[in-house]
């Protein structure tokens, strides 16, 4: 049923069409719902704490860096090969070890963040 059904006048329950219309009205509501889902799901948006040494996982976007027992080293994936790419990092600890991301950034305080993106050639500081 087109859009312009829902959109052209008022839907009232006297209409013969009431039933169709209303059922083909929460079929568009539930394909939006699933798109927004599945959309979602392979954004690669999750949040990763991290207490030790590591490379970055091609599923990593947000990664909180815990330094409270020892220095922690983050190993940035290729720029040439994540061009585009945006990496949030949030250092989660208040202790005098050191939270380092590769040779681009150090975390220095508690709740400090930076978001890194590739250009395809470096890793760039972008917020």
């Amino acid at each position: 049923m087109p859009v312009s059904d829902f959109t052209s006048s008022k839907l009232t329950t006297d209409d013969p069409n009431y039933a169709t219309k209303i059922n083909a009205f929460m079929d568009l509501v539930a394909s939006a719902i699933n798109l927004k889902l599945d959309i979602s799901a392979f954004t690669g948006k999750t949040v990763v704490p991290k207490t030790a040494n590591f490379t970055v996982a091609a599923s990593d976007y947000t990664i909180e860096m815990d330094a409270s027992i020892a220095s922690v080293t983050a190993t940035l994936p290729s720029a040439a090969a994540n061009t585009g790419r945006l990496l949030v990092f949030v250092r989660k600890d208040a202790s005098l070890f050191r939270a380092i991301i590769d040779t681009v950034y150090e975390l220095y305080i508690q709740n400090e963040s930076v978001t890194l993106q590739s250009n395809g050639t470096i890793w760039k500081k972008v917020g």
